[in-house]
């Protein structure tokens, strides 16, 4: 589901066949999350096992100012990826519309997570190779927040009207719930 302000013009399945080739704009506020047009979302489930979000992210079409990752939307927000700066990428974390710059990203391609258990608490990370992920930033409490929950969501924006990103995969991982037997004090039955 598009969060807010779905533009079907920057937005495609056809440009670049086997991505979702998402196209920044400026959003309505700067920084805040709740104000980006084309994010798209999926509730947030939660079980015992807990739940995993990696997305891959192709980055050569980024463009000067635009932002791109993971996202949370419920009461409040938060938000995982990278930010464009002249020619550089660096990691960036957005809590609330605090923004936190991290280490420098030099490839065209970033795994990014976010992680959460039964008890709502998630983290964050990223992986230059899809298989080893480094934590950033604190953790987020997904809470409930108007009708949606919490939400969980891929973003791009930038104030310059410019650039995309291409979503290469999305991997949304359940872990089962742990299964648990009754056994009557009656019987001794199961």
């Amino acid at each position: 589901e598009w969060y807010y302000q779905p533009r079907a013009d920057h937005w495609s399945l056809t440009e670049r066949p086997g991505f979702l080739r998402l196209k920044a704009f400026a959003p309505l506020a700067a920084d805040n999350l709740t104000k980006v047009g084309n994010t798209l979302t999926q509730r947030v489930l939660r079980t015992s096992g807990g739940a995993t979000v990696t997305v891959r992210l192709e980055l050569a079409g980024l463009a000067d100012g635009q932002h791109a990752g993971l996202c949370h939307y419920s009461g409040s927000y938060a938000g995982f990826g990278v930010r464009r700066s002249g020619t550089g990428t660096t990691i960036a974390h957005n809590a609330g519309g605090t923004l936190t710059t991290g280490p420098a990203i030099t490839q065209n391609a970033v795994w990014l997570r976010t992680s959460w258990n039964v008890n709502g608490v998630s983290q964050f990370s990223y992986s230059l190779d899809g298989t080893t992920f480094t934590s950033f930033g604190g953790t987020y409490q997904l809470t409930w927040g108007g009708y949606r929950g919490d939400r969980v969501g891929l973003y791009t924006y930038n104030p310059n009207n410019a650039g995309y990103v291409d979503v290469d995969s999305v991997q949304y991982t359940i872990a089962p719930a742990q299964a648990y037997q009754c056994v009557s004090a009656r019987s001794g039955k199961v």
